[in-house]
């Protein structure tokens, strides 16, 4: 397998860019709850279906994506609350 040795740099601007549709994501997550009826308690789940490497080592390699089953990819995020 080759290694590409992309730049550090790449890896920042990846992840920046990433943040960046989070950060839209929670917004219009935001504007959602916002219209959901306030009369009564209403459960709220958030989750993903896998995790993503930004450049961590696995295997003696920087990785990026979720392809390979590194520890970052393996860890899915789950969120669940109760909105009153």
């Amino acid at each position: 397998e080759k290694d590409l040795n992309t730049p550090d740099e790449i890896y920042k601007q990846l992840h920046t860019m990433q943040i960046r549709a989070l950060e839209s994501l929670d917004e219009k997550l935001g504007e959602l709850i916002k219209q959901l009826p306030s009369n009564r308690e209403i459960l709220v789940i958030i989750c993903g279906d896998h995790g993503e490497s930004f450049g961590e080592e696995f295997e003696g390699r920087k990785r990026w994506g979720h392809i390979i089953p590194a520890p970052k990819v393996m860890q899915v995020q789950f969120i669940r609350g109760i909105i009153k």
